[in-house]
């Protein structure tokens, strides 16, 4: 009897390096220690100024953004988990959505 081990089987991903050139810094104050704003397809839609903070484990938009979307209230899943953080209160959200996400080209 024979026995080996493989090595971990690991995902194989194309991933394209994020860079910035000189022109993505016009009207960025240095030094700085900002999070980062980008733009994005969410549900078909153009969302503008996204706030990506790697301190957050939440993803969040808000009512009325939905509301621009096209996206009724009324499909929104119930969802009693509250959230803590922002404030230091918790507060609970309207309900829970998946939406399709693009990002890049």
């Amino acid at each position: 009897m024979s026995i080996s081990s493989r090595g971990e089987k690991l995902a194989k991903f194309d991933v394209e390096p994020i860079t910035f050139t000189e022109t993505d810094a016009n009207g960025v104050h240095f030094l700085h220690n900002d999070a980062l704003i980008v733009e994005t397809v969410i549900g078909n839609h153009t969302i503008c100024r996204i706030l990506v903070d790697n301190g957050s484990s939440v993803d969040i938009l808000y009512l009325d953004c939905l509301e621009k979307m096209g996206i009724k209230k009324s499909q929104l899943m119930p969802n009693s988990q509250p959230f803590y953080g922002f404030t230091r209160n918790s507060f609970i959200s309207e309900g829970l959505i998946r939406l399709p996400l693009t990002v890049g080209g």
